[in-house]
């Protein structure tokens, strides 16, 4: 009984050992690595489905593969048939299927054909990626395969140990030898390491083929750090306050008014007047700027950063804004604007822009920084907190702008705006810390400037004929409320709702509602901005203020 057990088991023992050797035997199967001729291979990781052309001998990588592998700021303008690339510090137009090619709006010499259109379809001649950007180019041993680096990239090296089987020598498509194999490579080939998985590595021959061998059988060779002839820009402009500042929005919409503005408001460091205005389908930008008012604010030591502004027309923005070339007319003439009358920046406050419009804004952004970088000018973004409105807030990319602007400037105001359903108040405190806060989980607080409202709503309820009721308010300066409480005796109280000072009053068919704005709420909006260590605040607008406010600002804004 014993020795048929004793048999039995060495039988099962057999079958085990046979199956474990049919299990685990090294495969045998070769299959093809991928269906395309031409591979791009970028810091060693390949990408077969990045799509690559020949021109000659020229390489050229699609568009769309620049913009997504090699993380290029590019994008394709029908209008003009043109591919927009920007840096921190230079926008460059191909003319596509020319040699024309311009830098900053000059033009570039260019040593092969820049772009391409071919089944309508963009493609970058990889030269000129490589002759503008951070980016080192080889080809593939057989000329199928172009390696890109970017500056700074350590290229690791690796041979075969001697004496290597067949087997252990085949580049295999998943990290186990009873996978399939690309190709079986020479004893003594050299190739790159991808990236270390433990019992397995991932390696790509210098043909571009990338697959899996074991570590046990490589030995590591010399490591080169790609170092590229063109480096990458940085985005090193000089910011110009080392302190929190204060940005005082002046509402000017004629040029008479200027007279009126640019006085010297204590702590004030920078004023932002109403110049500029998006007024026509091609990009015209006019003007209500003076050089009196210019001459009168540098006298007080401040800057000024002329707000340009797209009227809130979603329709006359949408017909401009999508245009490479009216988005460069606009930019060219605020460039002309800003030097001749020495301006220190430009806000721009579009509003009311359709969602669709809204990464033709984020380029226009792109596109204006350098050239005002360049010439020395602050860019400084007006955006809304987050909402559902996709015209008043959704078209915002924050994100980006943050990183493309010097400065965000939130409009933390109009929580009940002038046709508001319901009456409240202009910025109620909890309102704006809440949103600030979900603001400052993509905008970095020392790119963001709070806006503070000087004005109040004065709501006016009036029953109707119909047994209704009529709601209807006005905007009222500090000293209208002022002169509002004393004419009919009010004693304002403070609501804890809202964080400010209240005051109601009934006569008749009519009651009247209004949340008051002065130190006191002023105050705890200047304590939000130092507790979030933002860069500054910017008040609406500086007409909207009594006097005593801006020493008031200047004081409490520095003090920790």
């Amino acid at each position: 009984m014993r020795r048929k057990s004793f048999i039995i088991l060495i039988i099962l023992l057999t079958i085990i050992i046979a199956a474990g050797y049919f299990i685990f035997q090294p495969s045998d199967e070769k299959i093809k690595y991928s269906t395309e001729d031409e591979y791009l291979t970028y810091n060693n990781k390949s990408h077969p489905a990045a799509e690559i052309i020949r021109k000659g001998n020229i390489p050229y990588l699609r568009l769309t593969d620049a913009t997504e592998i090699l993380e290029l700021n590019g994008t394709y303008d029908s209008e003009s048939d043109s591919v927009i690339f920007t840096t921190p510090k230079s926008v460059y137009q191909l003319k596509v299927g020319q040699d024309s090619a311009f830098k900053n709006g000059d033009p570039l010499d260019t040593d092969v054909l820049p772009s391409v259109k071919e089944n309508d379809r963009i493609f970058i001649a990889i030269d000129w990626i490589v002759s503008h950007f951070p980016y080192e180019k080889l080809e593939g041993d057989t000329a199928r395969t172009t390696f890109l680096y970017a500056d700074g990239y350590t290229i690791q090296q690796a041979t075969f140990k001697e004496g290597l089987s067949v087997d252990e020598r085949r580049l295999r498509s998943e990290a186990t030898l009873t996978a399939p194999f690309y190709e079986t490579m020479e004893e003594s080939e050299s190739f790159y390491i991808l990236n270390d998985e433990g019992r397995y590595v991932k390696v790509t021959t210098k043909d571009g083929i990338s697959g899996y061998v074991k570590a046990s059988v490589i030995e590591l060779n010399e490591s080169t750090v790609i170092s590229t002839k063109v480096k990458k820009e940085k985005g090193d402009f000089p910011l110009p306050f080392d302190k929190r500042f204060i940005v005082a929005w002046e509402g000017i919409y004629s040029r008479e008014a200027n007279q009126n503005g640019a006085q010297d408001l204590t702590g004030v460091d920078v004023y932002a007047p109403t110049w500029f205005e998006l007024t026509d389908d091609a990009g015209t930008v006019s003007s209500l700027a003076t050089r009196d008012y210019v001459k009168a604010v540098k006298e007080s030591n401040a800057q000024v950063w002329a707000l340009f502004s797209n009227v809130f027309d979603p329709e006359r923005t949408n017909k401009v804004i999508g245009s490479y070339e009216k988005r460069a007319f606009m930019i060219e003439q605020l460039m002309e604007y800003a030097e001749s009358f020495k301006l220190d920046g430009i806000n721009i406050d579009f509003e009311n822009v359709l969602p669709e419009d809204g990464p033709s804004f984020t380029q226009f952004i792109r596109e204006l920084v350098p050239y005002a970088h360049e010439q020395g000018l602050v860019i400084s973004v007006d955006i809304t907190f987050l909402s559902s409105s996709g015209e008043w807030s959704g078209f915002y990319e924050r994100a980006k702008l943050s990183e493309l602007a010097d400065y965000i400037m939130v409009m933390a105001y109009d929580e009940h705006w002038a046709n508001s359903p319901v009456a409240g108040s202009v910025a109620s405190l909890p309102w704006v810390e809440r949103n600030l806060e979900r603001l400052l989980e993509v905008i970095p607080n020392d790119n963001l400037i709070l806006g503070i409202p000087l004005y109040a709503r004065l709501w006016t309820e009036e029953k109707i004929e119909s047994g209704g009721v009529s709601l209807t308010s006005k905007a009222l300066t500090m000293n209208e409320v002022e002169t509002f409480i004393d004419t009919y005796g009010l004693q304002p109280v403070l609501d804890e709702d809202t964080g400010q000072y209240y005051v109601e009053y009934a006569e008749e068919d009519t009651s009247y509602q209004l949340w008051i704005e002065n130190e006191h709420s002023l105050n705890q909006r200047l304590n939000l901005a130092k507790k979030e260590d933002l860069a500054g605040i910017a008040v609406w607008s500086s007409h909207f203020a009594e006097d005593e406010v801006w020493p008031f600002l200047d004081s409490e804004l520095q003090k920790e």
